[in-house]
């Protein structure tokens, strides 16, 4: 099963519960949707349909 790893630097534990607290938040919320995304879309439905 593929793996993908990101490593957020100069963050405080949690940071990713508070998305408006470090700018880094946004882009961990936009990354994880968008894998979410890619991995859980049905075979044959462009992810860009499904919203968001």
């Amino acid at each position: 099963m593929p793996v993908r790893l990101t490593n957020y630097l100069r963050v405080p534990h949690g940071f990713a519960s508070y998305p408006g607290v470090v700018p880094t938040g946004a882009q961990h919320r936009a990354e994880l949707v968008g894998e979410l995304r890619t991995h859980l879309a049905a075979p044959g439905i462009p992810t860009s349909t499904l919203g968001g």
